[in-house]
C-alpha cells in the first residue's frame, strides 16, 4: 500500500512561480545521458559565473558542483552560482547540503564564511580531528576513516531506535499469544 502512495501518481515539479508541472515523462532512472543533458542544459549558466570570477575553478559533476579558490572571491562566486542557478534555472541551492572546506580554524570567524554559516552551510575543518573531516552525501559517509566510522555508529544507534518504537507500537497491536519482535 506504501509504494502506491509513492508510485502510484506522478509527482509535480515547481519552477518559479509557474503552475506545476507533472513528471509523467522524460529520462528514466539510470539513463546514462540524462547527466549530461542536464550539465549541457546548464552549463552557460556556469560559464557565466566562471568568467565573472576567474580566479575561482568550477568543476562540475551533473547537479553537483565544486568550488575551488580562496577567500572572499570564493564565497561571493558561491552565492553567484547560487542566483544564477535559481535565477536562470529554477534551481535553487540547499544550502544544508553544500559543504565548504577549510584549512585553519580560525577561517570559520571569517566573515565572508559566516555568511555561508547563515545560510546552513556546512563547514569542514580538514585540519580538525580527523572524526569531523568529512561529508554525507544522500545519508552515505565520505571522508577519514574515522568520520565513516562515527556517522556508520550514529546511523547504527537511530536504526536501532527506529526498531524499538517499531517493536512497541507493534506489542500494542499484537493479539495475545503473538510473539513479538523482541525474540529476534
Amino acid at each position: 500500500p506504501y509504494l502506491y502512495l509513492i508510485y502510484g501518481a506522478p509527482s509535480s515539479v515547481f519552477y518559479g512561480d509557474q503552475p506545476p508541472i507533472l513528471n509523467e515523462s522524460g529520462v528514466v532512472q539510470g539513463e546514462p545521458a540524462a547527466g549530461a543533458v542536464f550539465e549541457a542544459a546548464i552549463q552557460p549558466g556556469v560559464t557565466a559565473v566562471r568568467d565573472r570570477h576567474p580566479d575561482i575553478r568550477i568543476l562540475g559533476e551533473f547537479d553537483d558542483h565544486h568550488l575551488l579558490g580562496l577567500l572572499p572571491g570564493l564565497v561571493d562566486a558561491f552565492f553567484d552560482l547560487g542566483e544564477v542557478m535559481a535565477t536562470e534555472y529554477g534551481l535553487h541551492m540547499q544550502w544544508p547540503k553544500c559543504f565548504l572546506y577549510v584549512q585553519r580554524p580560525e577561517d570559520r570567524d571569517d566573515p565572508a564564511i559566516q555568511r555561508l554559516v547563515d545560510k546552513g552551510v556546512q563547514v569542514v575543518n580538514f585540519a580538525a580531528d580527523p572524526a569531523e573531516r568529512g561529508m554525507c552525501a544522500a545519508g552515505i559517509p565520505f571522508g577519514s576513516p574515522e568520520f565513516v566510522e562515527a556517522k556508520v555508529a550514529k546511523q547504527q544507534r537511530a536504526a536501532l531506535q527506529l526498531l524499538a518504537a517499531l517493536d512497541e507500537v507493534l506489542d500494542l497491536q499484537l493479539p495475545a499469544g503473538i510473539p513479538s519482535l523482541h525474540g529476534i
